[in-house]
């Protein structure tokens, strides 16, 4: 083939690879949370089916006076569900969301990965065309050294001696055909180390080109994808917007409603509604502050007596509203409430340190913790008395069994007031009756 011949097809075979080079580059990867999300779909239908079991039943007992307490629980079960099918779809927003950040950091991954092959296969052309060129060069040169030694033809050892103007004549004659030779080896290396290194050139284009190919129709199942993932999510916010709005009017109405009855009844407590996000910060706080007291009394024993035998945290007042370890709807109640009017006395059931007298406007509202020491079993024993209208120690300060500490209200979350009493033991909550006496 004539070296121009060959300059060309090198040149055709760079620029047809060279076109591939204008997709992205892209290494599939699985989507996220799409058996999660089929799992909370699964979860909400269930839900739903409860909450439709509950609204069928809360019509039957709207009506009936006398079941204003059933009607009540029922009621609570409902906001409980409706909890519950609020975090699924907080959690399908949130995985929506998560998978849109997945794909959005693919495709930029991928778009910093195209700009670095079509760098680098920029780089390739240029080589390839400067060795291309440089082999067409010393081709060409090589061709001419073909034609003028077939015109001039090839020299026998004997028409050199016969030539030649003596031996030294001779000697410079063989010395140039000598270095002549070498020469046309050096051009036939050169010619074929160059084909050499384009054609592996081109072979990585080729790699590149195939992976690239390959790599754009996941690209575009990608961007497909997150396309619908985004109509999925702004669906899913509308979505849970709704449910948000369903909720607060069904918690304001279960509140009206238990707020009424514990009115009509004086059997004061706790709106049931409480978010569990309020729940886990209070108790946190609460595992904190029992730690910090185990540390700083850790083996102290009461001075005489067993340190359970606990009296009833507000004279008097035996009735309990709400026991452990459920209100009657069957939440989960970590205390007994005593129903009795503002302004009544609270006491320690037994003697202590107090070592937390806060006023929150949420929870347990005015609360105070007394830390008892250890009991013979080595556990550490704390009281806690919530919904305070009046605090009447300090941290730190000492208190005997029996000694006013508070006075009652309905601070915090309350239905009316009352006084919450808590009993735990190492940190856990456990029931006040059983060392009540």
């Amino acid at each position: 083939m004539h070296c121009r011949e060959r300059e060309r097809v090198f040149r055709f075979l760079c620029s047809a690879l060279a076109f591939f080079v204008s997709i992205n580059w892209f290494f599939a990867q699985p989507a996220q949370g799409f058996a999660s999300d089929a799992q909370l779909q699964a979860q909400k239908e269930e839900y739903q089916e409860k909450i439709a079991a509950a609204d069928s039943r809360l019509n039957e007992l709207k009506d009936e006076k006398d079941r204003a307490q059933d009607y009540c629980d029922l009621l609570e079960q409902k906001i409980t569900y409706l909890q519950e099918e609020l975090a699924l779809c907080e959690q399908e927003v949130e995985n929506a969301k998560n998978d849109i950040a997945a794909i959005n950091n693919r495709i930029i991954n991928n778009e910093n990965s195209v700009k670095t092959i079509e760098k680098r296969s920029e780089s390739v052309k240029i080589q390839i065309d400067a060795l291309t060129e440089t082999l067409a060069c010393v081709y060409d040169e090589w061709c001419a050294r073909m034609r003028a030694a077939y015109i001039s033809g090839r020299y026998t050892l004997l028409e050199l001696l016969l030539t030649s103007d003596g031996p030294a004549a001779l000697l410079t004659r063989l010395e140039m055909i000598s270095a002549v030779s070498r020469h046309d080896g050096k051009i036939m290396q050169t010619v074929s180390s160059s084909i050499d290194k384009i054609t592996a050139l081109q072979a990585q284009l080729q790699t590149d080109a195939a992976k690239l190919q390959a790599a754009s129709e996941q690209l575009r199942a990608d961007e497909a994808a997150r396309k619908e993932k985004r109509s999925a999510y702004l669906a899913l916010e509308e979505e849970l917007a709704a449910k948000k709005a369903v909720y607060d009017e069904e918690k304001a109405e279960s509140d009206l409603a238990l707020k009424k009855l514990t009115e009509k009844t004086k059997m004061y407590s706790e709106y049931r509604s409480e978010s569990a996000e309020e729940l886990e910060r209070i108790e946190k706080e609460i595992q904190a502050q029992i730690g910090d007291a185990e540390n700083q009394y850790k083996g102290q024993k009461p001075a005489s007596g067993d340190v359970l035998d606990l009296i009833y945290p507000v004279p008097g007042h035996t009735t309990i509203s709400a026991g452990y370890p459920n209100y009657s709807s069957g939440k989960y109640h970590g205390g007994i409430d005593f129903p009795c009017d503002t302004g009544t006395d609270v006491v320690a059931a037994q003697a202590g340190t107090v070592i937390t007298a806060k006023t929150l406007d949420y929870s347990y509202g005015y609360y105070i913790m007394l830390y008892h020491g250890e009991d013979e079993k080595g556990r550490s024993v704390v009281t806690l008395y919530g919904h305070n209208s009046e605090l009447l120690v300090q941290e730190g300060q000492t208190v005997a069994q029996g000694e006013v500490i508070a006075k009652s209200g309905s601070t915090g979350n309350s239905t009316g007031p009352h006084c919450h009493f808590e009993v735990r033991l190492n940190k856990e909550r456990v029931d006040p009756l059983d060392y009540l006496e």
